[in-house]
């Protein structure tokens, strides 16, 4: 037992130039058995790396710089390809193997260690899914995934060919501060994430409001090509892909104001999204732009949640600007939903620019738009255009609803002949249907956290619509997510 028997030392210099620290050695040398032998060993060891260290620097002198690292490049991809040789004469074979740990030191509940082989041409593979997570005692220690302040640099994080990692949240490992947590931080800076996968999953932390993978403070951008997002369980904080934070005070510690006349921007193209909560959280209504592409979202929530800007602050005048092209989103909330309170009682212009060749359905009753706090039909317009082509929209109540901030009279719901007429050449061909059904979802005992991007093809539609196979995203582009790590 540690605290019982040994000795914890923190990372300390045993020697210092070319001198031993006297003190530290001392220290170590007295609580061994063999002082004499350790201290023999010791000595070896570090004449060891001098002569190393003499040997390099006299390389470098010889041979330069340049041929050194390229002579060391040179070994490595020797070293590569006579692996991939090897691995590519295995031929295509497949093995798994699982055993435990009986315990870690604090439990005798078992450790499960999983792991499964295969070869793909002349990679390997190592699926470790089943695997146990960190546990108390100290017997296994799983990679955990910090959040990265990007701050105002550009992070590019791409997948290698062949390979779709996946990203998540460890709950022992992310710091939260002010109520919202999330994976990476941008302030002025951009990330791309490209053929990657995230699970994000409810911390246990009673504090915290919003959990999200990007958070933008500034006018950051952040774009995700290829990407599998799952939002998953209930409870906890409300989860979101991106989360655009109060630009008028500092989230973690970080963040500023945006330079005027720039705004944050968010680009999501070939990617699939699915759990509870939502695509796109607002914290407070601000410009910013978001475009999406080819995209399935299935969520239980909401594809745009923007919360209402304070009525004693100036609102920016520059409005927010949304485009969807080929995009399928099954929400039970709403595709957009614009929230206001007394206290935040505002919003900046919404413009959705482009909404072209999407299938919207909405589930549970609720529209595909709801705006708070507007008292008319002209204000309405006024806080929200809609500019759409060739679009099929299956809500299971009204298409819009709008009410007013004091709840005097009832909310304004609006059926698909109202939506035209509201909106009229703004929406051109658009289509109204009762139901779209879709391959694999709604299906009895399958949540969302579960569905692939083939759960969303289309199947049939009432009304009978032939050519809205044509719309919506093309599922078969979509990257389809890994496994969770408890499933083996």
């Amino acid at each position: 037992e540690l605290v019982q028997e040994g000795i914890v030392v923190p990372p300390v210099r045993i020697a210092s130039g070319d001198r031993w620290v006297e003190e530290v050695l001392e220290m170590l040398l007295a609580n061994v058995r063999t002082p004499e032998e350790r201290l023999g060993d010791l000595m070896a060891q570090r004449a060891a790396c001098a002569a190393g260290r003499e040997g390099w620097l006299a390389l470098l002198e010889r041979s330069g710089e340049e041929s050194v690292l390229a002579a060391c490049s040179a070994l490595l991809t020797y070293t590569e390809r006579r692996a991939r040789a090897r691995i590519a004469e295995l031929g295509a074979i497949r093995g798994r193997a699982r055993d435990v740990l009986e315990g870690d030191g604090t439990s005798e509940e078992e450790v499960p260690v999983v792991v499964e082989v295969s070869t793909v041409g002349d990679t390997l593979r190592l699926d470790f899914a089943g695997t146990s997570p960190r546990v108390r005692g100290n017997v296994n220690g799983p990679l955990a995934v910090k959040p990265l302040d990007i701050g105002n640099r550009k992070v590019e994080i791409r997948a290698a060919p062949g390979f779709f990692p996946e990203l998540a949240f460890r709950t022992e490992r992310v710091p939260s501060a002010g109520g919202e947590v999330a994976l990476f931080l941008i302030d002025e800076g951009s990330l791309v994430l490209e053929n990657v996968g995230v699970r994000v999953v409810p911390l246990k932390d009673e504090a915290l409001k919003v959990q999200s993978l990007v958070a933008i403070t500034g006018s950051g951008r952040c774009a995700l090509r290829g990407c599998s997002v799952t939002l998953g369980g209930e409870g906890g904080p409300r989860l979101a892909v991106v989360s655009l934070a109060d630009p008028a005070s500092a989230m973690m510690g970080v963040g500023s104001r945006p330079t005027p006349g720039e705004k944050p921007a968010v680009e999501i193209e070939d990617c699939f999204v699915r759990g509870h909560g939502d695509l796109v959280t607002v914290r407070v209504s601000r410009p910013f732009d978001l475009r999406a592409r080819n995209a399935v979202f299935a969520l239980a929530g909401s594809v745009l949640s923007i919360d209402g800007h304070k009525a004693d602050n100036a609102v920016p005048a520059d409005p927010a600007l949304v485009a969807f092209e080929a995009v399928t989103a099954y929400t039970t909330q709403y595709l957009i939903a614009m929230r206001a309170t007394m206290t935040n009682p505002l919003h900046v212009p919404l413009q959705v620019t482009a909404a072209t060749s999407c299938v919207f359905v909405a589930a549970e009753g609720n529209p595909h738009v709801y705006v708070d706090g507007v008292q008319s039909e002209q204000e309405l317009k006024r806080r929200l255009s809609w500019q759409g082509k060739g679009n099929a929209y299956s809500p299971t109540g009204p298409v819009l609803i709008w009410q007013s901030l004091e709840r005097t009279d009832n909310p304004h719901l609006y059926d698909g002949d109202q939506w035209i007429e509201l909106w009229g050449r703004g929406d051109e061909a658009p289509s109204f249907l009762r139901t779209i059904k879709f391959s694999g979802y709604p299906a009895a005992g399958k949540l969302l956290a579960d569905t692939t991007p083939a759960d969303f093809a289309i199947v049939s539609t009432d009304p009978a619509q032939p050519i809205l196979t044509n719309r919506g995203a093309d599922v078969d582009r979509l990257p389809r997510p890994p496994r969770p790590a408890n499933e083996e």
